[in-house]
């Protein structure tokens, strides 16, 4: 396959999918290249995935032409760390500890719905339920996250949430909770207990959800958060129809 620049492999995609995987930068000009690298893929069991602004309204044609299909939108949502802030909480919240690796994992398993992998035909359950679960793994093993919360209730860990923090933004980079615990302020305590003892140091409140996923948007916004860009996920996967 041709060498195209922001074409990049994504070996942890691509593990679980069972097929090679890569994602594409939506930066300059739509070229014929990216065309020519599309269909170098187009016979092969392969995905490619694309994360493009809205108003970028030559790359979405660019796309649509090549066969590859709008699978999510990403809402980021942001707001500013409250210095000194003291929140109140309902339930059980303390850092993660080694020995909580595979409920947690089991956890992140079976919670999710709305990812872009969930909403794709063309990933089975189990492998998106799979990407899910081996995100929060890689926190154990240090290479996702910098923090990780956990929620119990009556001794039993029923939520989690996996943080990125740097100087400019403290990050969700995942967060659920059990689906048989669903509003009970879980999620909110998760969210408050970050900023209040671990995003202290930075200014900046960082989210990213589906649209389609209204549960969580209502929260995040009741909780302060304004939406700050959107994206639109595209994804391609081999054997289809060439470009035109």
């Amino acid at each position: 396959m041709m060498k195209v620049d922001g074409l990049k492999t994504d070996p942890f995609i691509g593990k679980y999918l069972g097929k090679p995987a890569f994602g594409l930068m939506s930066s300059g000009a739509f070229l014929d290249d990216v065309v020519h690298a599309v269909e170098a893929l187009r016979d092969q069991d392969a995905f490619v995935f694309c994360k493009v602004r809205p108003d970028n309204s030559e790359w979405i044609e660019g796309l649509n032409r090549c066969g590859f299909k709008h699978m999510d939108t990403n809402v980021i949502l942001e707001k500013p760390v409250n210095p000194g802030v003291q929140y109140e909480y309902r339930n059980t919240i303390r850092e993660a500890r080694p020995d909580d690796e595979e409920a947690l994992v089991d956890l992140a398993f079976c919670n999710f719905l709305y990812s872009r992998f969930h909403q794709d035909p063309g990933v089975s359950e189990h492998a998106a339920n799979r990407i899910k679960a081996e995100w929060v793994r890689n926190f154990f093993l240090g290479s996702r996250g910098t923090h990780m919360l956990v929620a119990e209730i009556d001794g039993k860990i029923v939520g989690f949430h996996q943080i990125i923090l740097n100087d400019r933004q403290l990050v969700i980079d995942l967060i659920a909770t059990h689906y048989d615990k669903r509003k009970m302020g879980l999620a909110r305590d998760l969210i408050n207990h970050a900023e209040q003892f671990i995003g202290q140091t930075t200014p900046t409140y960082v989210v990213g959800t589906q649209l389609i996923n209204e549960p969580s948007l209502r929260l995040y916004e009741k909780m302060g958060f304004v939406e700050a860009r959107r994206d639109l996920v595209f994804h391609f996967h081999g054997k289809g129809e060439s470009c035109v």
